[in-house]
């Protein structure tokens, strides 16, 4: 391979892209040490020595503090990995791994994400954010029939958070707070079943 371009990343890393691609991106005295320079050869045996013993297991070890800090799906870290100029090799190297260890299961996030976030959130904001995360609609439909959201419990929560009680409010409030619960995901339908009901204080 040939090294085409060398491009700054930060002030202490810079991008080699070797034959029209992005490599990888290492540390100002990495690359000196190694002899990398725009126009050089890089070899086969050198590219794969450098994604093994510095990219693949830098990248690990970043994957490993980001899941320390914060529950992360497989995309979410996937997403992560690239955006800090990790190459595809490395990335699906460290998922594979962490996947192998258990250290990310989409399945078991998305399980604990709607234990935690149902109480507040109609089933279509939740499939929508779990969605965002790179969870599939499918596995949100399945995990979402094993324990089933009451949507109505939901809205009364919401309701009474708002200090909102049907029997007191005119045809102008009503309208509002059914155009915020419909904007969070909560159907015509059973906005209005509940709001049909008589709050009592």
């Amino acid at each position: 391979m040939i090294i085409d371009r060398i491009e700054t990343l930060d002030r202490r890393r810079k991008k080699i892209f070797a034959d029209g691609e992005f490599a990888f991106a290492l540390y100002l005295g990495e690359i000196r040490q190694l002899g990398l320079e725009e126009g050089g050869e890089l070899a086969e045996e050198l590219y794969q020595k450098i994604l093994r013993e510095i990219i693949f297991k830098r990248a690990r070890e970043r994957a490993v503090y980001w899941l320390k800090c914060s529950a992360r799906t497989e995309e979410e870290l996937r997403r992560k990995l690239r955006d800090n100029s990790y190459p595809p090799a490395a990335v699906d190297y460290v998922i594979d791994l962490l996947k192998q260890y258990r250290y990310i299961d989409d399945e078991e996030y998305a399980r604990n994400f709607i234990e935690v976030h149902a109480s507040g959130k109609s089933r279509a904001e939740l499939a929508a954010l779990l969605s965002r995360k790179g969870i599939s609609r499918e596995c949100v439909s399945r995990l979402m029939e094993e324990n089933p959201v009451d949507e109505e419990a939901q809205i009364r929560r919401i309701l009474e958070k708002r200090r909102f009680h049907p029997e007191e409010a005119d045809q102008k409030e009503t309208a509002r707070q059914t155009a915020y619960l419909m904007r969070k995901g909560f159907s015509y339908d059973t906005v209005r079943r509940v709001l049909s009901e008589t709050f009592v204080r």
